[in-house]
């Protein structure tokens, strides 16, 4: 099959996003383990791995650390690449020519005036 014949999963110019079931079977993927190996290592079952690995499941909020410190562990790989979803497609806080964003202000389309930080709390007018 030639690339031309290929169908695109995302829209030109935009690169996929990994999310972290992407991220935990790249990291498995990279160690050669099969997922029983690979679970057992980091202390999971492999049906959770499973449903980890395909989206299914993902783990409880309060348990994410410490999986994403045994992945590192095991893997090399840095345990905050686990836990934080880079989108490359976001819009970078720099602006063009290296301008920052600033903490200034917008008014908005409410006729009540009110003034909306671009970070922080609303202030009425």
């Amino acid at each position: 099959m030639t690339s031309s014949q290929l169908k695109r999963s995302f829209e030109p110019g935009t690169l996929p996003v990994w999310g972290f079931s992407d991220k935990i079977r790249k990291a498995r993927d990279i160690t050669g383990l099969g997922q029983k190996d690979f679970a057992a290592r980091i202390d999971l079952t492999a049906s959770t791995l499973a449903a980890y690995e395909t989206g299914r499941s993902a783990p409880r909020f309060n348990d994410a650390p410490s999986l994403a410190k045994r992945l590192q562990l095991l893997t090399g790989i840095p345990a905050d690449w686990f836990l934080v979803v880079d989108d490359p497609n976001a819009p970078s806080p720099v602006g063009p020519a290296g301008i920052e964003p600033t903490t200034s202000t917008v008014k908005s389309g409410r006729s009540g005036g009110e003034i909306i930080p671009l970070f922080g709390e609303r202030i009425a007018s």
